[in-house]
């Protein structure tokens, strides 16, 4: 994944959430994955 492509989950993925949310965003790469790649994000005041 490429740091465009972060950025474009990114904001996708915050797209609907409140102005003051704070969102951490993370992603890993493994090859116990199978070529799948593992997104975390963590969201507080909602």
């Amino acid at each position: 994944m490429t740091v465009a492509q972060m950025q474009q989950v990114s904001e996708a993925f915050t797209r609907g959430l409140h102005p003051d949310a704070q969102v951490i965003l993370g992603a890993r790469h493994s090859d116990g994955l199978d070529g799948r790649m593992r997104v975390i994000a963590v969201v507080s005041g909602l």
